[in-house]
């Protein structure tokens, strides 16, 4: 499984340099010439929200877990670019479903403009993507964002985590997405997180269920610490 995943995320076609410049990208918002969001438009459309813990809502400082919900979970922090709405909706919605792989640049740096600065010993952790959309896409649109991020931040990236089944996330209620995290991933053999610092790195946050599950894993397997950064949170209705 791992040597088909890896095989999955080298797929190439056409460099994406090559592809804009035949076939060059509008900003979804002014738009120019540049992207699918331009730089200067990353300020405006990411507007991040107040602070709180992306598994209950409660108000929190710095993006950090609640008390209750940080008995639960090994994370500490979840940071979040933005809430998953208009702009940001779409333009995650073309990167996943419309192989718009340019919309990697602006999400990356709608992150990195959020975070705080991490020592070099830090290493950023994609979670995964089901196999059937890695080959529908041709990319896995997590891993890219883990990557671009990374080098924006002189970081290194690591794969140690596998997913378990390929069930279907989208249009599932909060129980059931909860009980599909708890069996969602496995750890890579040849991978060693023992003594790392994690940044989990993900495109949208629902339950926090999926990090919370990774995390698990990954203090298991001797991590000291592991945060979380996703692009967008799509807030509970109260």
């Amino acid at each position: 499984m791992a040597i088909l995943y890896s095989m999955e995320v080298k797929m190439t076609s056409i460099p994406e340099r090559i592809i804009a410049f035949f076939a060059p990208h509008w900003c979804m918002v002014c738009g120019i010439e540049d992207n699918t969001l331009c730089e200067a438009c990353v300020a405006s459309v990411f507007t991040q929200p107040d602070s709180a813990c992306v598994m209950c809502a409660r108000p929190t400082a710095d993006w950090r877990l609640c008390a209750p919900c940080t008995k639960k979970s090994s994370l500490q922090h979840v940071w979040v670019a933005t809430e998953y709405k208009d702009t940001v909706a779409k333009l995650l919605k073309r990167y996943k479903f419309e192989r718009m792989k340019a919309a990697v640049e602006p999400l990356a740096l709608a992150l990195d403009d959020i975070l705080p600065y991490f020592d070099s010993n830090v290493v950023v952790v994609p979670l995964p993507t089901i196999s059937p959309h890695v080959r529908q896409r041709g990319y896995d649109h997590a891993l890219l964002l883990a990557r671009e991020l990374a080098r924006l931040r002189s970081l290194t990236v690591a794969t140690p985590l596998l997913r378990r089944h390929n069930l279907r996330q989208v249009g599932t209620g909060r129980q059931e997405r909860l009980t599909q995290a708890k069996t969602a991933y496995t750890l890579a053999a040849g991978h060693n997180v023992k003594g790392k610092h994690i940044l989990l790195i993900d495109d949208i946050c629902t339950t926090g269920a999926s990090l919370a599950a990774a995390a698990k894993l990954l203090h298991r397997a001797g991590a000291i610490e592991v945060k979380a950064a996703v692009v967008a949170w799509q807030r509970p209705e109260k």
